[in-house]
């Protein structure tokens, strides 16, 4: 593979790894934050309810509750692997590092391109290790 070819490669591997990081952040950080905001939302707007809505308007603030009752329940299926989206995000941002570093290093002509290519395969195994797979359950494979 010669030098450009393998820029481009690098260049790939280095946004699937940075984007993956941030994914598992964000679900990280949606998990940490999302349901006290809810809990918030919804014991405000039935504060409020009591007060401020007439019987018309009663039922679409309870659907508008219940709604969130709902999200609130499928964010809670995320709480036990929270941790691991943190750890596995941290990892994912070290890797995207090290493939940073191997794209200056081949961009700078000082390695031999094939050798750090080998090093960019033992990072993507690891990032593929790293990786929390199965987000739309929660659970790491």
């Amino acid at each position: 593979m010669d030098k450009q070819e393998a820029l481009k490669l690098l260049a790939t591997h280095g946004y699937n790894v940075g984007y993956g990081a941030k994914k598992h952040f964000s679900t990280y950080d949606i998990v940490e934050k999302a349901p006290g905001a809810i809990s918030f939302a919804s014991i405000a707007f039935g504060i409020l309810s009591l007060k401020y809505f007439d019987q018309a308007l009663e039922s679409h603030v309870s659907v508008f509750l219940t709604l969130f009752g709902v999200v609130s329940l499928y964010i809670s299926y995320y709480l036990p692997s929270k941790d691991k989206y943190k750890q596995s995000g941290v990892e994912l941002t070290k890797i995207f590092s090290k493939l940073h570093a191997s794209y200056l290093r081949i961009k700078s002509e000082t390695h031999e391109v094939n050798s750090e290519l080998e090093h960019v395969d033992e990072l993507m195994d690891e990032f593929y290790k790293n990786s929390i797979e199965k987000e739309s359950r929660g659970q790491s494979t």
